[in-house]
């Protein structure tokens, strides 16, 4: 679906009145639609208690805007554990598991105030609503399926799809179009 440009190939006036009004709204998803940071402790906590024997939280570091295994490898560099025995791949897998297993049954109370009033909002007005988030797909949609927020979101990037922020976003620009 082309997102309106001011330039480009296509004119304003080759686009339909919807295609010309909607505009593309992207959306981060922890602690901006959703607070499940305690969950992500839990699951961090039993992680590095499995793999290394120690105890380790999220919020032991500044984890906004990074990747779950960029996350991952500066908690394990504050938890003074050599880089050999950290394996990304193998570290994420068993953390979507521990993750999932970790959210309660009635996640509704995560979303934050006035979250589904916007995004049916903005809904109903026909804009494209995407999602990009540092979580994996397997935690994202776990997210999103124990709030029943997945609805919304015509389209998500993950903190697997690119390795920076900023390519999350190109890429979400790229499957607007």
């Amino acid at each position: 679906m082309p997102r309106p440009r001011s330039s480009g190939s296509q004119s304003r006036q080759d686009l339909s009145p919807e295609q010309v009004n909607m505009k593309l709204v992207i959306f981060d998803l922890d602690q901006t639609l959703v607070e499940f940071i305690t969950v992500h402790d839990e699951a961090a906590r039993k992680l590095f208690r499995q793999f290394f024997g120690v105890d380790a939280r999220l919020t032991e570091i500044d984890y906004a805007g990074r990747s779950l295994t960029d996350s991952f490898a500066e908690l394990a560099r504050r938890k003074n554990i050599p880089n050999d025995r950290v394996k990304p791949e193998e570290l994420l897998e068993s953390y979507e598991k521990l993750f999932a297993e970790s959210i309660p049954r009635d996640a509704a109370g995560y979303i934050l105030p006035g979250v589904e009033e916007l995004l049916e909002a903005l809904s109903r007005t026909g804009h494209l609503l995407a999602l990009y988030t540092g979580d994996s797909k397997a935690v994202a949609t776990s997210i999103l399926s124990a709030t029943s927020l997945d609805r919304h979101f015509r389209f998500a990037v993950f903190g697997t799809d690119a390795p920076t922020r900023a390519g999350m976003v190109q890429l979400a620009l790229d499957k607007a179009e």
